[in-house]
């Protein structure tokens, strides 16, 4: 371990990261070899692969449009609960505010009770 450097002491150089260096490029070069029927094959499961996404898409934008409509017919439902309940509250507060129209008030403010400071 003397030939490490202080810094790299508390690491563990040990670890397989799942390559080796070398010192040389190897002698034979070798081309990978690929088969025509894995190629086929690939092509066909990618063919398959865009169809479901397709349907996938289609099927996706029912559900949107359905979500859509139930939206749109839950806020006409809200709005109809809404404006059931603003008429409640109207036939409740119109007459208080009647009756209290009729009630005549005078305001009186006496020097003593006017505030200009802290």
């Amino acid at each position: 371990m003397a030939d490490i450097p202080d810094f790299m002491r508390e690491f563990d150089t040990d670890t397989d990261y799942g390559f080796t260096p070398v010192s040389q490029k190897p002698a034979e070069e070798t081309s990978p070899a690929i088969d025509p029927k894995v190629v086929e094959n690939s092509n066909l499961e990618i063919a398959k692969v865009k169809a479901d996404v397709i349907d996938i898409k289609s099927m996706m934008n029912e559900v949107m449009q359905i979500v859509a409509e139930k939206d749109s017919v839950n806020k006409e439902i809200q709005d109809a609960d809404v404006s059931e309940r603003f008429k409640e509250i109207e036939k409740i507060v119109l007459p208080f505010l009647y009756n209290l129209s009729k009630i005549p008030i005078t305001v009186a403010i006496s020097p003593e009770h006017i505030c200009l400071g802290p």
